[in-house]
Formats: C-alpha cells, structure tokens, sequence
C-alpha cells in the first residue's frame, strides 16, 4: 500500500510541477477527443484529414484504377502514346505519390500516438481518482464498522444490564 502511494505522491508532484511551468494541464476525461482536436491546429487538421484519404482502402483502390486505367490508354488506345510502355511518366506519379505518402503516414501515426497518450493520461486521471475514492470508502467503511460494533456492544451491556437483578 506505501508504495503505491510513494508513485501516486510521486506522479502527484511532476503532474505539479507540470502544470506550473504550463507543460501539462488536467484533462477531463469526457473531453479527450474535443481536448486533442483543440490542440491539433490547421496543419493537425490538413495531416488528419490527408492521412485519413491515403490510409484508406479507397485510395488503394483509385490508385490501382488510375494506374491500369493509365497502362490501358497509353498502351492499347492511345495512337501516339506521350507515356508508351515501360510507363516512365506514370513510374514519376507513383514515385511522387510514395514520396508524399511517406511523410503523410509519419505524421498520421504521429497525431494518433499523441490521441493515444492524451487518451492515457485521462484514462490514467480516472484511475487515480478511483484508487483516492475507494481508498476513502475503504476507511469510511472501517470507522462505520467499529461504530456498530461500540453500537452493538453498547446494546449487549444495556441488555445484559437489564437481564441481570439488581442487588
């Protein structure tokens, strides 16, 4: 039980010490995800929004419909192809498009650690309230239940003085 107290005491005083110098401020928990887009700002916001298109199937998808619907017109229907066969121009698309793509998911997986580690702290604030109250019922509990037992014995002595003769 100490030492759980010495890492609450000790998580208490860096929270502190976070908090005076403006580096960390108390998340409530039913706010987390307002919290975080908040915090994201414009360029947050164009990274969520980009990483959400190229992460997707759908992407995958166009993508792979735009470059068979390329090989197609510049090979088969095209008379005089600008791109013919082995596809120079539409191996620069892709490299510009993995080029862009690399960044892209870097600061995706960058903004969903930090949903993560601002979801954590709140999950970590609930759980910290959660030990401080349990730990106070814990002793409420224990001071009602040595309250009845002085009740309890209070009774026995009041019953048995009534049950004794008086001399």
């Amino acid at each position: 039980m100490s030492n759980k107290r010495h890492h609450m005491r000790i998580f208490d005083e860096y929270k502190k010490r976070a908090m005076e110098t403006g580096r960390m401020k108390a998340i409530n928990p039913n706010e987390v995800h307002e919290e975080f887009k908040a915090q994201q700002g414009f360029n947050g916001k164009v990274a969520s929004a980009l990483t959400g298109v190229y992460g997707s199937m759908w992407f995958v998808y166009l993508l792979s419909l735009f470059t068979a619907g390329w090989m197609l017109w510049q090979g088969l229907f095209s008379h005089k192809p600008f791109d013919p066969y082995p596809f120079a121009f539409l191996l620069f698309i892709g490299n510009l498009v993995q080029l862009l793509g690399g960044p892209i998911i870097q600061v995706g997986q960058n903004l969903q650690s930090a949903h993560s580690e601002l979801r954590a702290e709140a999950d970590y604030e609930v759980n910290k309230k959660s030990f401080t109250d349990i730990e106070e019922m814990q002793t409420r509990l224990e001071r009602l239940s040595r309250e009845n037992h002085e009740i309890l014995e209070w009774i026995k002595t009041k019953m048995s003085d009534k049950r004794s003769p008086e001399s």
